[in-house]
């Protein structure tokens, strides 16, 4: 029975309602889901919810909240000024507020996203089987002034006693609380670890990556985050793969093009010299333009002279699956980490991918922050990953049972 309700008075850009991620990659749909997993968790398992319980996930400005009924709160991730009825109270722990109370969040000192969890978890719209809002898409959307929020007034915890506190009473703080904070790397010391992406072939230096800094851009948002900085050198397309002139039943190179063999066909960038005759090309017969041999990422333009291009990047590929955390290549050389709101396909190349566990710290980080990184091995990524879920479940059983649940 839904009896209880939180009203937004104020809310930070960006601030939504995020739960789990949405699983329907298959039909192009983007997962969604907390920018920060790791504080989103961590604030659900404080007030006895599961992890990926839809809780509120709060942008960098100013934020008021009432709430109608007594329940339990938690506030974790971005270090943020709150109050509660006026009263500065702590993140990272479980908070009693008071009926009738009204919680105030400031911008972030540190960090750049808040996370608050409410016992039972916030109501919702649920969208393809998840409440997590698409901020920058179709779905539920973002928050805004004058919102009302439903929540379950669940039985309060006997760690806090059986009295229910007064309406506009101050907020009960628990004497406990998770020792997480490190985990998000708030301050951004630390570099953030990659993997090898399919395309690393492609830069002209394997290691390019690593041993500079880069500078998050202004743009960087719940989609993607773009990084500014000296632009990546990376090798032409067509000279990494070259063009096939031969072999048992050849096809078209895909990036070349074949000259002659049994079945010689049209490349899918270059021309047809010789095989069938040339009308049989699905896009007509060439009359002009570079020559027969030349390949789409050859040549600049239509000139006389067919100079050339100087590149310092390559262009698009075929596009490919890409997930929250792939590092692509842009055709200007900067790389963009691709996050929660991300398309499920790209046709930039993919020279990198960020360790899971390190999404969370990355989107921790504000516009202007330095970001560095550092190799980091597909196995010793997965160690991580189940690493940080097995703390993740310690702290909700120990969180339960500090509740009395």
């Amino acid at each position: 029975m839904i009896d209880a309700a939180i009203q937004i008075r104020r809310i930070a850009p960006l601030s939504s309602v995020q739960a789990g991620e949405r699983e329907w990659r298959s039909a192009g749909v983007p997962p969604s889901g907390p920018m920060d997993d790791f504080s989103h968790a961590v604030a659900n398992v404080l007030v006895g919810n599961r992890p990926d319980t839809a809780a509120l996930e709060i942008g960098f400005g100013h934020t008021e909240i009432a709430f109608s009924e007594a329940t339990l709160v938690a506030i974790t991730g971005a270090r943020v000024e709150a109050r509660s009825n006026g009263v500065r109270v702590p993140g990272w722990r479980p908070l009693l507020i008071a009926a009738d109370s009204t919680l105030t969040l400031g911008p972030a000192s540190a960090g750049r996203f808040a996370y608050l969890a409410v016992a039972g978890g916030i109501v919702s719209d649920i969208w393809l089987g998840s409440q997590s809002a698409t901020v920058h898409g179709t779905g539920p959307r973002a928050l805004k002034a004058r919102d009302r929020l439903d929540f379950h007034a669940s039985r309060l915890p006997a760690a806090f006693g059986q009295s229910v506190p007064p309406r506009g009473a101050p907020a009960r703080i628990a004497n406990w609380w998770a020792d997480a904070e490190g985990l998000i790397d708030v301050f951004g010391e630390a570099p953030l670890r990659l993997m090898p992406g399919t395309h690393v072939p492609l830069l002209a230096d394997r290691n390019a990556l690593f041993g500079r800094t880069f500078t998050l851009a202004p743009t960087a948002n719940r989609m993607a985050a773009l990084l500014d900085g000296e632009p990546i050198a990376a090798r032409q397309v067509d000279t990494l793969f070259g063009t096939r002139t031969h072999g048992p039943q050849a096809s078209a190179s895909l990036f070349g093009t074949r000259t002659h063999g049994p079945q010689a066909s049209a490349s899918l960038f270059g021309t047809r010299t010789h095989g069938p005759p040339a009308s049989d090309s699905p896009f007509g017969t060439r009359t002009h333009g570079p020559p027969a041999s030349a390949s789409k990422l050859e040549y600049a333009d239509h000139g006389s002279a067919y100079q050339r291009q100087s590149q310092t990047h390559t262009s698009e590929l075929i596009s490919e699956p890409v997930t929250p955390g792939t590092v692509q290549l842009l055709p200007s050389g900067k790389p963009v980490v691709l996050l929660r709101e991300a398309g499920v396909t790209g046709g930039y190349p993919r020279i990198a991918h960020l360790a899971s566990i390190d999404i969370a710290r990355l989107a921790q980080r504000p516009p202007g922050s330095a970001v560095r990184f550092e190799s980091i091995s597909v196995g010793t990524a997965q160690w991580l990953w189940r690493w940080r879920r097995q703390r993740i479940a310690r702290l909700a059983i120990a969180a339960r049972a500090r509740l009395g649940l």
